[in-house]
């Protein structure tokens, strides 16, 4: 990611895997977003008693933020 205000059109999405404590100038890598996900994805899972919603919003996220983080 090169701007700023590309950054913050992704700050919801960080904030939904609780990656809100990077910044444009420390960003995430493909490795933190992954194992946020993985964790976040684990608890919210609707086998284990999770929120449907919750675990669609955290699989679109990383899937966004692996778009941008990719590249």
């Amino acid at each position: 990611i090169t701007s700023e205000s590309e950054y913050k059109k992704l700050e919801p999405h960080l904030k939904i895997l609780e990656l809100n404590n990077f910044s444009f100038n420390n960003q995430p890598t493909l490795k933190n977003i992954n194992s946020k996900y993985r964790k976040l994805a684990k608890n919210h899972h609707p086998n284990r008693d999770g929120n449907e919603e919750i675990f669609k919003k955290i699989g679109e996220s990383k899937n966004i933020l692996n778009k941008y983080y990719e590249l």
